[in-house]
C-alpha cells in the first residue's frame, strides 16, 4: 500500500510544473484533490 505524499504550495507554483516534479499528469493531480484548481501558497496538495 502506498503512503499519501504531499506538496505544499509555494508562490508562482502552477500545476504543471508540480506535475512535471513528481512524474504524474495535472489530471492525476486533480483527481486526488478536490478543488485542485484553487492552487495559493502554503496550500498542501496530494501529489501521490
Amino acid at each position: 500500500m502506498l503512503k499519501a505524499e504531499y506538496y505544499v504550495v509555494k508562490k508562482g507554483d502552477v500545476l504543471s510544473r508540480i506535475a512535471q516534479k513528481y512524474g504524474i499528469s495535472v489530471k492525476q493531480i486533480q483527481a486526488l484533490n478536490p478543488n485542485s484548481n484553487l492552487i495559493y501558497p502554503d496550500r498542501k496538495i496530494r501529489v501521490k
